[in-house]
Order: structure tokens, then sequence, then C-alpha cells
């Protein structure tokens, strides 16, 4: 699996406490409250955390910078100086180079094909008939697209080919517009490969921070928390 974007452990993090700009710290531990970060510095200068206050963490991978607000829970003296932030409730891509794909399980969508005319905006798709979707099961999602199964249904989600997807998050229900990539196989199962087309900025970050919080449950299971 790739490098999971959630922060780890050592990881250098960058925050913001009010007039205070771009201190710099590590990650020491991923504890059941909270996370536990190393007293922050600029230029050799440690800053101290007040209890309640709240800071800006910025943490960085290969694929986005991000950012998320956090509370400091307390000071904490041994068995190292250090203070321990609340867990993220929300994350924001602040610079995207490329999407982190997350795969899946238990997770599913609907989806139909339609004309581009309708997946372009060209024409009122209120005016045409009901739709009729197919349910399938995503096996990997992005902030960029999905991949989705098809198995018999292949023949019709060929590449170019445009869909109306309807994805069900566990926190959000997503309608949006696709076209078809790719077709790949994983053993005898056929897969499409489809990109969201002018999916809202506010949307994307809603399904980046799903892949965020699963990725952190995931790790804190990882490491017994």
């Amino acid at each position: 699996m790739p490098e999971m974007p959630s922060p780890s452990l050592m990881q250098t993090i960058a925050l913001d406490y009010k007039a205070y700009k771009d201190l710099r710290s590590k990650i020491a531990d991923f504890r059941e409250d909270g996370i536990l970060i190393y007293p922050p510095d600029r230029k050799g200068i440690t800053f101290n955390l007040p209890t309640g206050g709240k800071v800006a963490v910025r943490f960085f991978d290969e694929e986005c910078a991000y950012e998320f607000p956090s509370t400091v829970l307390q000071r904490v003296e041994e068995p190292f100086l250090s203070y321990l932030l609340s867990f993220p409730q929300q994350v924001e891509v602040i610079q995207r180079r490329k999407f982190y794909r997350l795969k899946v399980r238990n997770l599913e969508l609907n989806y139909c094909p339609v004309s581009q005319k309708e997946a372009r905006g060209k024409i009122d798709a209120n005016k045409l008939p009901p739709k009729k979707y197919n349910r399938s099961e995503i096996y990997d999602i992005s902030g960029g697209g999905v991949s989705l199964l098809i198995e018999e249904r292949k023949k019709e989600v060929q590449p170019r080919q445009f869909l109306h997807l309807q994805i069900d998050l566990p926190t959000d229900f997503i309608e949006t517009y696709a076209q078809v990539v790719r077709q790949f196989s994983i053993g005898d199962k056929v897969y499409a490969g489809v990109a969201f087309i002018d999916l809202e900025e506010k949307i994307v970050d809603k399904i980046v921070g799903y892949i965020f919080k699963t990725q952190l449950e995931e790790r804190r299971k990882l490491l017994g928390l």
C-alpha cells in the first residue's frame, strides 16, 4: 500500500498559533485521547502552548499538503515534555499535486450511463426521463475519481463513456458526473476507472476528509490504540 496520507510517528509538522506561524514540531505518539507532539520551536526558540489553545496543524506527503484545526488538550510532563492535541474532525487539502487513491471495503455507488451533453451541462437533466441505475461496489476512491466493479456491464461502460454517479460515503451522499478513463482486471473481476467531471472543491474536500479519517483510523488500529 502507498504511504498513507495521514501524519505518522516522528513526522515533522508545522503549527500556527495566534500570530506565531510555521512553528515546527514532530509527532511523538498516537494516544486514545489525541496526538502527542514535541514542544514546537522556531529558529531554536521553544514555544509554550496553553491548554485550550487553538492551533492549525499542517503536514505533508508526496501527494499533498494538508491542514486541520486542533485544540491543545493538555501539557504532558512525563515521560518527556509534550503537548496533547485533539484528533482532527475535518481536514483540508491546501496544496494538491495529485490525488491519493484509497482501496476500500463495503463502499458502494449507483451509476448510470449518460450522454456527453448531459454530463457537460448542455441539457437540463431534470427534463430527461428517470435514470435506471446499476448498483456496484467501489474498489478505490480519491478526490479525482473512483474505480468500480462493472462485470456484466463492461460492454456499456467503455473508456470515454459518461456516467452519473451516486456515491454513498458513511458521512455524505454525493452525486456527480464522471467519464470512464479505462477498464482493468484484477483476477476474474473487471473494473472501470472513472474521473469526476467539474466536482466542486467542497465535495472534493469531503472525499479527501473521508480518506484521511479512514487512514487515520486504520493507523490507530495498527498501533493498537
